[in-house]
């Protein structure tokens, strides 16, 4: 098993994970293919606890997914029985990558070969023909398309199928659709590369900790021994240990967070 599995018992468990982790919603933001304009300096904030994330349980098109996606898990078990259909009330978090986590609709079992793969569920409303040729005629948005890569970077397994209920306003109708998405290491190297410590010290936000971030980077440049998958986790929880504190030389909290990022790539090299 390439992950671990976290248990929660409530909402405010399950966002407490989240936001100790890199999850498959967060991926497009972070690789700058988010449709919905967030940013990733909103993102970093979040992440090291400067600001809370944003409660959007209340928002229509949020409120209906949820609502929809036991029915259409049902839907999608009834249409396709070559595949057992699961749910996982549980995060899962990589073992390699232990920044990176996942929250699945439904796991898969291929009943011919036993592989286990992701059941992805989404509703999407198409407001003219143009949006739904451009966005899901043939393939899915690639934000969701990096996020099932993301899950699949987690679990290790070789496939994913995205099943989405699609609103076409302007017949006044919906349709499902499918889609087999099977795991592109090239897509996953390139998503685990966009969450490194020289990237993590870019996405703070430019009037907080520059002159300690450009320090830190001058301790690093020339170091060749550096893992560049090392663990945003990691480097966060060193940013937020060392920059809550007052300290009185700035020289020791970037001599001492390189030395701490240097030391922990030793570990995966």
């Amino acid at each position: 098993m390439q992950y671990k599995e976290i248990e929660y018992h409530s909402e405010e468990e399950w966002h407490s994970i989240r936001q100790k982790h890199i999850g498959g919603s967060d991926c497009s933001i972070i690789m700058g293919h988010n449709p919905y304009n967030e940013d990733i300096q909103e993102l970093w904030r979040i992440k090291t606890g400067r600001e809370k994330q944003k409660d959007i349980s209340d928002v229509p098109t949020v409120k209906n997914g949820i609502l929809q996606e036991p029915h259409l898990r049902g839907i999608f078990d009834a249409q396709y029985p070559e595949f057992k259909v699961d749910t996982l009330e549980k995060t899962l978090v990589s073992l390699k990558y232990p920044f990176m986590s996942a929250n699945l609709d439904g796991v898969l079992e291929d009943k011919t070969s036993k592989e286990k793969g992701i059941l992805e569920i989404k509703t999407a409303r198409c407001m003219n023909w143009k949006q739904f040729e451009r966005d899901w005629k043939n393939e899915v948005p690639l934000h969701y398309h990096l996020q099932v890569q993301h899950y699949l970077a987690v679990t290790g397994w070789k496939f994913a199928v995205l099943f989405a209920n699609i609103r076409l306003e302007w017949t006044d109708e919906s349709i499902l659709k499918r889609f087999n998405i099977e795991r592109d290491e090239d897509d996953i190297k390139e998503i685990i590369n966009s969450w490194d410590p020289m990237d993590l010290m870019e996405f703070c936000p430019e009037d907080e900790y520059e002159a300690e971030i450009k320090g830190i980077r001058n301790l690093l440049v020339n170091n060749r021994n550096i893992d560049k998958k090392l663990l945003g986790q990691e480097i966060r929880k060193l940013f937020e240990y060392y920059f809550s504190n007052n300290y009185n030389s700035k020289k020791d909290i970037e001599e001492n967070i390189a030395s701490k990022i240097i030391e922990k790539s030793k570990k995966y090299n």
